[in-house]
């Protein structure tokens, strides 16, 4: 659904180069639209009344306030995950060991839930943390931001570069700049969608391999972008 939503700012965005906005002012303005949305959003939740239902809860936990029950039992999964953690915080558990890891609470959630054990923390970065320690988390996390700093720096250059002393030959490069900064775009939208849904699932076979797709195809148009910001 995010990736969507990148796709439509960035036809948005490619619609206004002979209007009002240029496309990079216009991205600007339509992510600082969904931001605000967002804060709108996060305020509702955290003075959210009602009495029972998802948003509920995530505005009990907001506050502070915290069952073993909360997001299908996910309370009792973190409560007990960030327990792990504080055992071997550094190096972990080991990659592929978070259910022997979380064996001794299996019991518990058994209680919660008839006949089930816990494979997975339902939570990437609390999953990293435990099978990877802390090192590996921040490891994770500082590539990932890595990543989208560098595509923003370059999306923001190839939006704001002056290509009015090219010639006319050169056009055709200028469109082609252009392209890749709007699929950049589309692709950090589409990465900040699973880095954020992954908070409350984990990485599945289905979607890990378009996610790290994305990353490469990131990696690459970042290359070659600023590789033709430094011919042009």
């Amino acid at each position: 659904a995010v990736l969507v939503l990148g796709v439509i700012i960035e036809l948005i965005a490619n619609k206004t180069k002979a209007r009002l906005f240029k496309p990079a002012i216009m991205r600007i303005i339509i992510l600082v639209l969904v931001v605000v949305i967002a804060v709108v959003a996060i305020k509702f939740v955290y003075n959210y009344e009602g009495e029972n239902g998802l948003i509920k809860e995530f505005s009990m936990a907001m506050h502070g306030e915290w069952n073993d029950r909360m997001g299908s039992n996910r309370g009792y999964i973190w409560k007990w995950s960030l327990e792990l953690i504080k055992q071997k915080p550094i190096t972990g558990y080991g990659p592929g060991t978070y259910a022997l890891a979380f064996e001794p609470y299996d019991e518990g959630y058994m209680q919660l839930q008839a006949n089930t054990i816990v494979d997975e923390a339902h939570n990437d970065y609390i999953h990293i943390a435990v099978c990877q320690g802390i090192v590996g988390l921040v490891l994770y996390l500082a590539y990932v931001i890595s990543l989208l700093v560098r595509g923003i720096i370059f999306a923001c250059k190839a939006g704001k570069t002056d290509f009015s002393a090219l010639a006319k030959g050169d056009v055709l490069a200028k469109e082609e700049l252009e392209k890749k900064a709007r699929i950049a775009t589309i692709y950090m939208i589409g990465i900040v969608g699973f880095l954020a849904a992954v908070f409350f699932v984990f990485s599945i076979a289905i979607v890990s391999p378009i996610y790290w797709t994305m990353a490469a195809l990131l990696e690459h148009l970042i290359k070659t972008g600023n590789q033709s910001l430094e011919n042009k």
